[in-house]
């Protein structure tokens, strides 16, 4: 499930789903946007990662766990997955709609936005997670 379970109307029924059809100790990937990561708190609606209104739901490393524990999975660690283009692209959103502050206007480079990420990412407050969840 990469990058679609932010799409659904109702999440914790497409996970029972996938538990169901999953044989067991079968894996299932999810990867999502972290709405708890720096850059949302940074960019707020011009975050890349918001992409409103084709995201319905949005989750936080926690929820994302407790909904996979809900239904039955047991949940690897949640990773961090590197993106720095949307880095970029929430600072081109902002910029836009001249708001950007003229730090995040730095965030539009290439080697800027690939540190942030990295640091994002180590502090567990990265833009996009990961998580491998078993049957």
């Amino acid at each position: 499930m990469w990058h679609s379970l932010e799409h659904v109307h109702y999440p914790l029924e497409v996970l029972r789903a996938a538990h169901r059809l999953l044989a067991p100790q079968g894996k299932l990937l999810v990867a999502a946007p972290n709405i708890d990561s720096l850059p949302f708190r940074w960019f707020g609606p011009a975050w890349y990662g918001l992409d409103m209104p084709r995201h319905l739901t949005h989750f936080t490393p926690r929820t994302l766990q407790l909904m996979l524990e809900r239904v039955g999975f047991q949940c690897g660690p949640v990773r961090m997955v590197r993106h720095s283009r949307w880095l970029r692209t929430s600072a081109r959103l902002a910029c836009e709609g001249h708001t950007a502050r003229i730090w995040q206007r730095w965030l539009k480079g290439r080697f800027t936005s690939r540190v942030v990420t990295l640091v994002s990412s180590l502090t567990r407050r990265g833009d996009c997670m990961l998580v491998i969840a078993r049957r």
